[in-house]
């Protein structure tokens, strides 16, 4: 096969290895190549550039470089910002680590989009990875220069700030309401315990 070569480095075969379903009724890949380095004439003489080697030989064919990409990735590092976590389960060289991940990401849909942006607490931030970031290829910005002419970009740094703040304030009301809840608890777990003491 294209990887045999491969099958000898654990750590490599592990990239390129198809990942199956534990029912056996998919497989996913990353399309990825081995490279090869060619000799390329540019205008500062002859350079050694590197290539897919034998791309006709892959078992699917390869995907092409595009500025969409380059927004989603911009959109998967902005979400890792935020929140503090990758989107889904990686290992640390940030290589998917099952097939559930990678089917969300090929069937990418309105319902996963919502559930990964449940954790965004910053309005703004969550309305740009919604609707321009995280998004079907077709409705994504078209340049980083639009992206950057979004309302989380060119909102006065306050505004950003006081979203921030609602939120915690919001966030501590909530705990409030747990601990009350739990002190309610715990004067009736006494309650009772005094009730069972005095009944023995």
């Amino acid at each position: 096969s294209y990887f045999k070569e491969m099958k000898g480095d654990s750590g490599q075969w592990k990239k390129v290895q198809a990942k199956i379903t534990h029912d056996e009724s998919e497989a996913y890949v990353v399309k990825t190549f081995c490279c090869t380095k060619k000799e390329k004439e540019t205008l500062r003489g002859t350079v050694k550039v590197e290539c897919p080697s034998s791309p006709n030989t892959l078992p699917y064919h390869l995907v092409e470089a595009k500025k969409e990409f380059d927004i989603w990735s911009f959109g998967v590092l902005f979400y890792t910002l935020l929140t503090g976590a990758p989107m889904f389960k990686v290992d640390r060289d940030d290589d998917l680590q099952d097939t559930l991940s990678m089917k969300k990401l090929r069937d990418w849909r309105e319902e996963t989009k919502e559930e990964v942006c449940r954790n965004i607490d910053i309005p703004l931030a969550k309305s740009l990875l919604k609707s321009n970031l995280l998004v079907k290829e077709e409705d994504r910005h078209n340049t980083m220069a639009d992206v950057l002419k979004d309302r989380f970009f060119t909102t006065e740094i306050g505004e950003i700030l006081a979203q921030m703040n609602e939120r915690q304030n919001e966030m501590t009301e909530q705990l409030g309401v747990v601990v009350d809840k739990l002190e309610v608890i715990e004067g009736l777990t006494k309650e009772h315990k005094s009730e069972l003491v005095q009944m023995q």
